[in-house]
């Protein structure tokens, strides 16, 4: 299975840093392609939708996710939310060597879990998870929102404030 791959494009011109990340108009920026189910026979039955961006000073992630039944049970960072509804994304210093990079795992609940990965195998039995480790200088936030919208209850990264 192709990983999805996307070039980071810079923030937009328009955007003004005074103003809450969830308050930008994110639909300027390209989304990843449609996330498939794992073993890619077709299009998860609830999308997420995710757009990057990046300026001088830091990297933006928005996601957007459709689900009909949000739910989390954990509170506190770095708590074990794999077990939960979460979106992770993961970065490498670099597609030569993804055996080394970080994870970032967000749950509805805003529960935060980062963490450095050695996989030098890309075998579970092998997996290293340093979850001591804090990504200094994040910022992160997420939010339900309840109220039916055309795809159902949703939520998202930057939360609504």
């Amino acid at each position: 299975m192709t990983l999805p791959n996307l070039s980071v494009p810079q923030t937009p011109k328009a955007w003004d840093k005074q103003v809450d990340l969830a308050s930008r108009d994110w639909t300027a920026l390209p989304s990843l392609p449609a996330f498939i189910l794992t073993d890619g026979s077709a299009p998860a039955g609830q999308q997420t939708v995710a757009r990057v961006c990046h300026d001088s000073q830091a990297l933006y992630v928005r996601y957007d996710c459709d689900d009909r039944d949000i739910w989390g049970t954990y509170t506190r960072g770095d708590d074990p939310i794999c077990d939960e509804e979460v979106v992770e994304l993961f970065l490498a210093p670099s597609d030569a060597d993804p055996s080394h990079h970080y994870e970032f795992k967000v749950s509805p609940n805003g529960v935060l879990l980062d963490a450095k990965i050695h996989n030098p195998t890309s075998q579970r039995a092998d997996l290293e998870v340093d979850t001591s480790w804090d990504c200094s200088g994040l910022s992160w936030r997420a939010g339900r929102h309840e109220a039916l919208n055309q795809c159902g209850r949703c939520w998202s990264s930057p939360g609504r404030p």
